[in-house]
């Protein structure tokens, strides 16, 4: 067994995923008071092991199409990489959500979402509404046109995620078409 599928296997998908929703939580719960309270030790000491666990989290499980698809206009315009997730995370929640919706609610839990009775393909829309709320407060830009990407800029950019290594992780298949659609809903 290679290196990395030992580790994996010896430290499991569901340590993976529990660092993953505490972090959401963690996140979601102290982003904006690092922004309204800069001064403030504890929102930062909650976004610094958010970001911890979130990084251990995804050692193991890897990425998917956000982040193959930010790799891209990172690469293109160095636009930082954490604004361009902004903008793309709640269109890639929407996409994987019309396959697997049921993903999204412990992430919605963790997020603070009140999901009892709620439908998953609902409560995964109720998600990618959070998190665009979430970069609102922050100052995420709306759209990939206000960091620079053009409507020319699509198909090349497109083309370029689907070499990225991220998209193989991503709980739905993406094709050409289907990235070329979440850039243009992007922008």
């Amino acid at each position: 067994m290679a290196p990395r599928c030992r580790l994996v296997a010896s430290w499991g998908w569901s340590r993976s995923q529990d660092l993953a929703l505490h972090a959401v939580k963690l996140i979601t719960g102290h982003l904006v008071g690092t922004q309204t309270r800069p001064k403030e030790v504890s929102p930062r000491l909650a976004m610094a092991q958010g970001s911890l666990e979130a990084g251990m989290a995804f050692t193991n499980a890897i990425l998917g199409a956000t982040h193959a698809m930010s790799h891209q206009v990172g690469g293109l315009l160095d636009a930082p990489h954490g604004v361009v997730n902004g903008v793309l995370l709640p269109h890639v929640i929407r996409f994987n959500a019309q396959i697997q919706p049921g993903r999204f609610v412990a992430l919605a839990d963790a997020a603070g979402i009140a999901t009892d009775g709620v439908a998953p393909d609902e409560v995964a829309l109720m998600l990618a509404e959070r998190v665009r709320a979430l970069a609102d407060d922050v100052g995420v830009p709306r759209g990939l046109a206000s960091l620079g990407v053009t409507e020319a800029d699509v198909p090349r950019l497109s083309r370029t995620t689907l070499k990225d290594a991220c998209l193989a992780t991503n709980p739905r298949d993406a094709g050409l078409l289907d990235i070329e659609t979440l850039f243009r809903a992007a922008l």
